[in-house]
């Protein structure tokens, strides 16, 4: 390998210079007497230049290093107790007196070079619900077989350590029990443990009481039977009912599955039925975690059809779409949902015109990947048949990538239209400032 300097004299290059290579390498001595552990222990003694290696294997370098101070690498190998698999990797971080292996999210194992000083075994409880209770877990099972192995080496643990075991499982126990409660309510963001105040441990108690108890809880009355409840990272959307004994007392339930029957009514006051998943507005679904989009998807396609039902059913598919917009396209289960449900729209729903079922599942479909020819020529169709609204062709050209064409009948809508359609989640489709359409000039 042939390693230089760029010049004589001249500057090391940096890791911003623009060079041909993804490849870097260390300078290291073979002669050096001492014996090493590991090939990274000689940069503790030894100063080094950090290389780029380029075409026809020559060498530049590009830093310098005065001996360093400690690395860390992660090695995947796995952390097991009796043949299960806990973690599939663990990071090691060297300095030139100690090495520290950490797993997990609060576990680390420290030992001195020096073999006369003992290992020192940390765990503590950090990080998510989730990563809690993995760590957990892990610290019960290792504690009752007095024992785990790591990359192939089995690490004992004396009985002073085990002793810890009854209070670790208290806490396993109680993090199962806040799992549990968070369940009930379908939650599927991860609850941030660090951040819980109080009153989010309080809350915690009465969602355990309401849910998993099923016991009435003692609550000031409020006009509406829908609450919002805060703890910690999360936001929950729940039933509060007065009980039929006592109206100072409530039962508290899911947002998804309430024992009431919910019904709308039209402009003529007359009752029809519906499902309170339709009350759900893009707000809503950006703000609450425990939306649970299977069981809105199952309570819509339960309910009769009418004209009504068809116009909230519609509203809602366009909140959706509105929300996963908002949310810089990370709501996957927001497209998804949309996607189904303007299909199921589209396909058994009498009530909805035609032309704008078509284009509420393309406009579905498109936010996830390119429409196909056939879907392509269904859109035309809808081009080529006369259509009283004219907002249909606006919407078809701009699934169709044809924004020019899109404001020539976007222009032809009254005001009040086009601003009703910019608020709809297909202007998504139309380019930021719009098109500008010039007149042509006489040369």
């Amino acid at each position: 390998m042939n390693r230089q300097r760029a010049a004589i004299n001249s500057a090391l290059l940096s890791f911003d210079s623009d060079l041909p290579t993804n490849t870097i390498s260390l300078g290291y001595s073979t002669s050096a007497a001492k014996h090493y552990d590991l090939p990274l222990d000689y940069f503790f003694d030894h100063e080094t230049y950090i290389y780029a290696v380029l075409p026809q294997k020559v060498e530049l370098p590009i830093a310098h290093l005065d001996r360093i101070e400690l690395f860390s690498f992660t090695r995947d190998a796995p952390i097991s107790i009796d043949s299960k698999v806990y973690f599939e990797s663990y990071t090691v971080t060297r300095s030139k007196s100690s090495t520290v292996i950490r797993f997990g999210k609060g576990i680390q194992m420290s030992f001195s070079t020096a073999q006369s000083l003992p290992t020192k075994f940390n765990f503590t409880l950090s990080g998510t619900l989730s990563e809690r209770i993995k760590d957990a877990e892990f610290m019960v099972a290792a504690l009752s077989a007095h024992h785990y192995e790591i990359n192939g080496g089995k690490i004992a643990f004396s009985e002073a350590d085990c002793a810890n075991l009854p209070t670790l499982q208290k806490k396993l126990s109680f993090l199962l029990d806040v799992k549990k409660t968070l369940e009930a309510v379908h939650a599927t963001a991860d609850l941030d443990c660090s951040s819980l105040s109080v009153t989010d441990n309080t809350n915690l108690s009465i969602l355990r009481a309401a849910l998993i108890d099923k016991e009435p809880i003692k609550m000031c009355s409020s006009q509406s039977l829908l609450r919002s409840c805060h703890i910690a990272n999360l936001e929950l959307l729940l039933w509060v009912v007065p009980t039929e004994e006592n109206s100072e007392y409530h039962n508290i339930y899911d947002f998804n599955y309430v024992p009431l029957i919910y019904r709308e009514f039209d402009k003529n006051d007359k009752e029809y039925p519906s499902t309170h998943f339709v009350m759900l507005n893009k707000d809503a679904m950006l703000k609450y975690c425990n939306i649970d989009y299977n069981a809105l998807l199952d309570a819509v396609q339960h309910v009769p059809f009418s004209e009504d039902y068809s116009h909230s059913l519609n509203a809602l598919l366009l909140e959706m779409l509105k929300a996963y917009d908002e949310s810089k396209n990370s709501r996957i289960e927001l497209l998804s949902t949309a996607t189904t449900l303007a299909l199921w729209i589209k396909d058994s729903d009498p009530y909805t015109e035609h032309p704008i079922a078509i284009l509420n599942y393309l406009q579905s479909v498109k936010r996830s990947r390119i429409l196909t020819s056939t879907e392509q020529a269904e859109i035309l169709s809808l081009i080529e048949v006369a259509q009283d609204n004219e907002s249909i062709y606006v919407g078809a050209y701009l699934l169709l990538d044809n924004p020019v064409a899109a404001k020539i009948h976007f222009d032809k809508l009254p005001e009040e239209s086009q601003k009703f359609f910019e608020s709809c989640p297909i202007y998504h489709f139309m380019p930021n400032g719009q098109p500008t359409i010039s007149a042509l000039t006489e040369g």
